[in-house]
């Protein structure tokens, strides 16, 4: 048949099972749990007309590749809406992954979703087995449980998330393709009782993998002109409901992710670039632009369970620096918190004391006053003698990106240290000369064991450790740069090189040349998220703004005059409100 309905007008028994909040249980290792509703009172706005919401996604359209083709329907969107076409989808851009991201408001890493059968799927780590696993509830289903009487509809091409991800609407419509989509969406606007609809197109994505996600693609591009058009007899067919006049429809249109080539389901930009569109007749046109970015993990936590990562003893051991030689170490780094007095957050060293026994090398933060400063320490003296340090002028502001050099080097008969603030040298120079810097710990990024009870919370990027004393001009010429490629002088003075940039997983990989499969590691689950890498501490600008895929759920809410509960876990808040008066008259 052309088109299969799946009738899901869930009847009376559904509806009270997940009011009521019921467990769910899977088997005897793994629950799946949705919370209980607690019912709040939404704040009265002063709204004359019916609140609506029509959600299209296209599936694949990549949006700087959609802003290339220029569309005439999405353009002409965009003259009433806020809108971007650097607007990012989850880090797991898969089918599954990012279609979880639209419909929960969280990250598919957060719904343990990894792949589009979409079933959650437990990621065990030591210490942390038959715990139990949320339910992905998705929008459809909150509006349920918030007491929404308005019709729902869902529509998609994809059988797998018209049965398993779009349950809860109250129609869900399997098309065989996006044509019948758009016949079905079509039909679904002359029904004065819908409240939101859900619209999904695949063609762009089925064009993509068998081509490229590139405007510069005939195929590609001919996939989202047809979609385009699509779109244009819905909207056409949203104004000629009986009651438009009387009605106030917020139109989102998305997409669930790009892609590079003609693949995606990784964690790149090229595969999470999407475009977004929030349409409403009465919104002032303003494109938001996606500021410098890049999807960065946070390292935090009191020492008996630091996120973390450490790169074992046995390859670690490159990163011993001995009794002489020469290096450079360097990094940047956002600390959002400063932990204890004194804590240690990136080395290769056991702790301060008995230094005769506890030689090598790491950088800490020092002065529990104002703002903290850092220094490079450098131990393995003799006994009875104190670790080398060289404490920074001034303090390291929270929450903006500073550069950290260590280099080591020679002058004459002499070894030396010295640290740098982003480019600029520490006043004094400290003499390290018969001191051991090697040892058979690990190098460690993070918490550091053995020094205090609690360390830094903070982003890190572009980790590089030299085999050479970089040039005082070089540090203070380049600190604010990110990435280091081949025609680099340096690079292949290079010994580790972590970008920090995978975006998901558990692994910072070494992309230093000869240094494959030195990696850092964590232990314990480590959380991602898009950071603004002004690296030089540029503000952004007045219309910078990142759109998320993760913003729709709880936009939705809003636009409906609905309260989420913050149970539900929305990894992202409305953003609508701030452009309240263009709308609220």
């Amino acid at each position: 048949m052309t088109m299969r309905t799946l009738h899901k007008s869930l009847g009376y028994f559904k509806r009270a099972f997940f009011i009521a909040g019921v467990l769910v249980l899977v088997n005897a290792c793994s629950k799946y749990y949705d919370p209980p509703p607690v019912f709040e009172n939404a704040v009265d706005k002063p709204f004359t007309k019916k609140r609506k919401i029509l959600l299209i996604v296209v599936d694949g359209a990549a949006g700087p590749e959609v802003k290339k083709i220029a569309p005439p329907t999405l353009m002409g969107l965009t003259e009433h809406a806020k809108y971007s076409w650097g607007a990012f989808g989850d880090a797991r851009s898969g089918d599954g992954p990012s279609w979880i991201n639209i419909l929960t408001g969280k990250s598919a890493a957060a719904s343990a979703i990894s792949d589009s059968t979409l079933a959650p799927v437990e990621e065990e780590e030591e210490g942390h087995e038959h715990e139990e696993l949320p339910v992905y509830s998705n929008f459809f289903q909150r509006l349920l449980v918030s007491g929404y009487l308005s019709q729902t509809v869902a529509i998609t091409p994809w059988n797998t998330l018209a049965e398993l991800g779009l349950t809860y609407a109250g129609n869900t419509i399997a098309a065989a393709n996006d044509q019948a989509v758009k016949d079905s969406a079509v039909r679904a606007l002359t029904n004065e009782k819908l409240g939101v609809m859900l619209v999904n197109f695949n063609g762009v994505n089925l064009a993509g993998r068998a081509a490229a996600f590139s405007a510069d693609e005939p195929a590609y591009k001919s996939a989202v002109l047809q979609v385009d058009a699509y779109i244009k007899e819905i909207m056409d067919a949203l104004a000629k409901r009986p009651n438009a006049a009387q009605e106030d429809w917020l139109t989102i249109v998305t997409s669930n992710h790009g892609g590079d080539g003609d693949s995606y389901g990784g964690a790149t930009v090229p595969e999470r670039k999407i475009f977004m569109i929030y349409n409403n007749p009465n919104f002032i046109k303003r494109e938001l632009l996606t500021p410098a970015l890049m999807p960065l993990t946070t390292l935090s936590g009191p020492i008996a369970t630091p996120v973390n990562a450490t790169l074992d003893e046995a390859d670690a051991s490159l990163y011993n620096f001995g009794t002489t030689g020469e290096y450079t170490v360097q990094l940047k780094v956002k600390f959002a918190s400063r932990g204890s007095t004194w804590p240690a957050f990136f080395g290769k060293k056991g702790t301060s004391y008995n230094d005769a026994n506890n030689p090598g090398w790491l950088f800490m933060l020092y002065d529990p006053a104002g703002a903290p400063k850092w220094r490079p320490f450098v131990g393995g003296s003799k006994s009875g003698q104190a670790p080398v340090s060289q404490l920074s002028d001034d303090g390291l502001v929270l929450n903006v990106w500073n550069t950290l050099t260590m280099k080591i080097y020679d002058e004459g008969s002499k070894r030396l240290v010295a640290g740098y603030t982003n480019g600029a040298r520490h006043k004094g120079t400290f003499e390290i000369t018969g001191r051991n810097l090697s040892n058979n710990l690990p190098l460690t990024i993070g918490a550091m064991p053995g020094w205090i009870s609690t360390g830094p919370t903070f982003n890190v990027a572009d980790i590089r450790i030299y085999n050479t004393a970089l040039p005082d001009n070089v540090i203070a010429d380049e600190y604010c740069n990110s990435g280091i490629t081949s025609n680099d002088p340096y690079y292949n003075n290079l010994i580790g090189y972590w970008p920090g940039s995978e975006g998901d997983g558990t692994v910072l990989k070494n992309k230093a040349p000869g240094a494959s499969g030195k990696d850092f590691v964590f232990a314990r689950t480590n959380s991602w998220n898009l950071i603004v890498s002004n690296f030089c501490g540029n503000a952004s600008a007045p219309d910078e703004q990142l759109l998320q895929n993760t913003e729709i759920a709880p936009n939705l809410f809003y636009w409906l005059n609905l309260n989420p509960l913050t149970a539900w876990g929305f990894e992202s808040k409305e953003w609508l409100s701030t452009y309240e008066t263009e709308f609220i008259k």
